[in-house]
This record gives C-alpha cells, sequence and structure tokens, in this order.
C-alpha cells in the first residue's frame, strides 16, 4: 500500500498528501431505492383525513394496483416507482362533505 502521508510532487505542481482515514463508499442505485421504500409517511397530529383513490366496494379497503397487474392492501406492498409518481390517497372529497353538512343542516331546518 503506498504511503498517503508523503506529498506528492510533480514538475511545477505540489499536491498535498492526501489523508490516510478519509475513504468513500458509494451504494448501488438499487439498493438506495431499497432503503428509501422502507421509509413509512409521517402521519402529523392535525391533518385532515384522507381517502384512498381506489376501494373494494364490498369492504370499502383501499386497494393499489402496480405494473404487475397484482391487487395489493398496503400501499408500501407496491413498487418504489408507482408510489412516487402517482396520488393514492387525496383530500377532495373534504370540501364536498363540508358543503353536504351545510346543506342538510339548513334543509334541516327548513323541514321544521
Amino acid at each position: 500500500m503506498p504511503d498517503t502521508n508523503k506529498s506528492t510532487k510533480t514538475p511545477g505542481l505540489t499536491l498535498p498528501a492526501r489523508p490516510a482515514r478519509v475513504s468513500v463508499a458509494f451504494l448501488p442505485f438499487n439498493l438506495v431505492l431499497k432503503m428509501l421504500s422502507l421509509l413509512r409517511p409521517l402521519l402529523l397530529s392535525g391533518a385532515g383525513p384522507l381517502w384512498p383513490r381506489f376501494a373494494e366496494l364490498n369492504t370499502n379497503r383501499p386497494i393499489f394496483g402496480d405494473r404487475d397487474g397484482e391487487l395489493y392492501y398496503d400501499v408500501h406492498q407496491v413498487s418504489f416507482e408507482r408510489r412516487q409518481g402517482y396520488a393514492w390517497y387525496t383530500e377532495r372529497p373534504a370540501p364536498t362533505l363540508e358543503r353536504y353538512q351545510r346543506w342538510r343542516a339548513a334543509f334541516n331546518d327548513a323541514a321544521k
């Protein structure tokens, strides 16, 4: 193994010695993706409700699909690429449900 404590000298250029304890580790890209896929989304207190884009009709359980054509009940079973490229949950029904509650209250008041 070369001595890393000596300076490297070339004509007109002197490079300082490279620290002996510095090392760099690179991970394969697919391993990095696998590590990221293990991270779960954080549940924030005070966050509004979320609805799944797709649900089973009989059970109302959220379902998720992947490019392999399989259905899954846990979004974390779907490939990383599909989880990142699609909004599996949405907040969109919230305003409609709020309007419905106001309409229902007004309708009940008018019926009395």
